[in-house]
């Protein structure tokens, strides 16, 4: 799932907010960080899994 420019300004506004309203700075920021690289990671462990799937068809088809 991509999100557009205004999309994540969005989210980084609620953000911001949000650290505001609790009074946790940076550490929603950072938590919110750790999240999108680890989500990202997954969706590129299952890009890569699909394509050697994938692959690996092609090589056993005749």
């Amino acid at each position: 799932m991509l999100l557009n420019r205004e999309q994540r300004e969005q989210l980084r506004q609620m953000g911001r907010w949000l650290d505001g309203k609790l009074g946790t700075e940076p550490w929603l920021k950072w938590i919110g960080l750790g999240l999108g690289l680890a989500a990202g990671g997954v969706s590129l462990y299952r890009v890569v899994r699909r394509a050697q799937r994938v692959m690996e068809e092609e090589d056993e088809s005749p």
